[in-house]
């Protein structure tokens, strides 16, 4: 318990991964993520830009390239399936 009386929280596993996560969750190397996503073979998530501060012009999107486990996932289980055939 923390000073709070309440229980530590549980760690949570991000359901979003930066490519480098997305290359060691799936075995590879980033290289070779990095070209299954330029590819169009594992989707990105773009996530909105936030409000912009007083000066700053306003972003559509997050510069930052995030890939959903629930993506990468699919791709496994498509890769295991073509294999398959």
């Amino acid at each position: 318990m923390n000073g709070h009386g309440l229980a530590p929280a549980a760690s949570v596993a991000p359901r979003l991964v930066d490519i480098e996560g997305a290359a060691k969750y799936l075995g590879i190397s980033y290289w070779v993520a990095r070209d299954y996503i330029a590819s169009g073979k594992i989707q990105t998530v773009t996530l909105p830009g936030m409000k912009p501060r007083e000066g700053e012009r306003p972003k559509r999107s997050l510069r930052r390239i995030l890939i959903d486990i629930r993506d990468l996932d699919k791709f496994v289980d498509d890769a295991k399936a073509s294999a398959t055939l």
